[in-house]
């Protein structure tokens, strides 16, 4: 008797398992019998079908983009990629800016300048810069406070670009070309008029100016008023008005020997101008019209033999050598 009272729990346990077993077996069984309602489409793009009419045709879809959706990376009309690649440069007119350099912002790429006779500028540099010092292309950090830069300038949209940036350390000599107006042997001066801008310009000569005459080596007794004169010198402020070398092209009194094709004839003036061969420039001379003669005629290959008056050349013979050829 007393183990059935024992037994009586564990029996009561399986009856309940047994029937929770085939209560949800018979749950399962009607859900699988039943029809699944639709479900809802993950956007209306998905959800479109074709729709009939009464006919029955199929009547056209219009289909909804789905706002949710990334939208794709758009490129500009030349092909590049607005986000990692520069724009083409801009069409305009370029500008030459020469200065020195302010400062640098390499985070934000510009820099600012402060031009020759004018005020500070700012310009912006991108992958589509060049930068160059001394010739050879670098990087922006070629580009330092204090450096002497010429920056080949274009305005795109709201700023400055700087196209192509020279950086020069090197200072290499000027030219100035004239007529020397005077020269003080005790004080070692000069005064030419340069032919660019018409005005005096001054010049010291030291013990380290070289002077040469067109086909030899001159001297300060060269330096005569009135001479043609080509003057090379340091364009750095501090040694400017120092000449490094003087060539003397023609001094007054002196004759000169010019060969070569007449490019100009003018016989009621008595002018005309010789594309000298030697040293490939054209000079214009002055001819007394008696001297003329039936072969001196304009493309006529000549050998004119002049004199530097301080003015001008003025011619002692001229001696045609080839005749113009004529028009066919």
């Amino acid at each position: 008797m007393r183990r059935i009272v024992v037994l009586r729990p564990i029996l009561v346990a399986v009856l309940a398992l047994l029937i929770s077993t085939l209560a949800f077996a018979q749950t399962q069984t009607k859900t699988a019998g039943e029809t699944p309602a639709p479900q809802k489409a993950s956007s209306p793009a998905a959800a479109a079908t074709p729709q009939s009419d009464a006919a029955g045709e199929k009547m056209p879809v219009t289909t909804i983009l789905d706002k949710s959706a990334p939208a794709t990376r758009s490129t500009t009309t030349d092909g590049s990629d607005p986000l990692f690649e520069p724009p083409p440069l801009p069409r305009g007119t370029v500008s030459l800016i020469g200065g020195i350099v302010r400062s640098i912002d390499r985070v934000r790429n510009r820099f600012s300048i402060l031009p020759f006779g004018g005020k500070s500028m700012t310009f912006h540099f991108d992958d589509r810069t060049h930068i160059y010092r001394d010739g050879v292309e670098t990087t922006q950090m070629g580009i330092r406070k204090g450096d002497r830069v010429y920056v080949d300038t274009q305005l795109d949209k709201s700023f400055i670009l700087a196209r192509n940036v020279h950086v020069v350390t090197e200072l290499q000599p000027a030219d100035a070309r004239g007529q020397l107006m005077r020269f003080n042997d005790r004080r070692s001066e000069m005064t030419m008029q340069d032919d660019l801008s018409r005005q005096p310009v001054r010049f010291r000569v030291d013990n380290a100016t070289v002077i040469k005459k067109a086909d030899s080596t001159g001297s300060a007794t060269d330096l005569v008023t009135g001479a043609l004169i080509a003057v090379r010198f340091s364009p750095d402020r501090g040694n400017r008005d120092v000449a490094r070398e003087i060539i003397i092209y023609a001094t007054p009194g002196t004759a000169y020997t010019f060969a070569g094709e007449i490019t100009h004839l003018n016989l009621a003036l008595g002018t005309l101008a010789i594309h000298n061969v030697s040293d490939d420039k054209s000079y214009e001379i002055q001819f007394d019209p008696s001297m003329s003669s039936s072969n001196l005629q304009l493309g006529a290959q000549a050998t004119v033999q002049a004199e530097f008056t301080g003015r001008n050349y003025k011619a002692r013979q001229i001696q045609v050598t080839q005749a113009a050829a004529k028009e066919q």
